[in-house]
């Protein structure tokens, strides 16, 4: 890991709150082609750091991004969060779930953009746009 990945992972640690990212169960899917519902997998949940913000004015300038999004910073090892994953804070800290709560609109929030950031070729470091569920 450079130098980089290692003081965000390090501040990620000191000043970041928990989150869960959990997959959806795949009983909400669908074979393009055929229609039939595809069969349910088991859920993943990871257990994150997170420093919670807001989207910059060039950053919204990307349509796809509204300005109730919220952007999560996290580091993440092992499994990858995909789009359209769920996010919610980590149950037990009561201030930060009304800080999650009030900053994505809702305590649970879909992953709508996943972007890695990469300088040392591993996936850890990830950009989040969260929309409320």
């Amino acid at each position: 890991m450079t130098d980089l990945a290692v003081t965000a992972a390090r501040l990620l640690k000191k000043f970041g709150e928990p989150i869960l990212i959990s997959s959806t169960l795949g009983n909400d899917e669908f074979d393009p082609i055929t229609g039939d519902p595809l069969p349910a997998t088991a859920p993943t949940t990871i257990l994150a750091n997170a420093y919670l913000g807001r989207f910059t004015n060039d950053e919204l300038a990307d349509s796809s991004i509204l300005t109730t999004d919220a952007k999560a910073i996290v580091e993440v090892k092992g499994i990858l969060p995909e789009v359209g994953w769920f996010v919610e804070p980590s149950p037990g800290v009561s201030d930060w779930y009304e800080y999650f709560t009030k900053a994505v609109g809702s305590n649970i929030a879909r992953i709508m953009n996943v972007r890695q950031v990469r300088r040392s070729g591993k996936n850890i470091i990830f950009i989040l746009q969260l929309r409320a569920n």
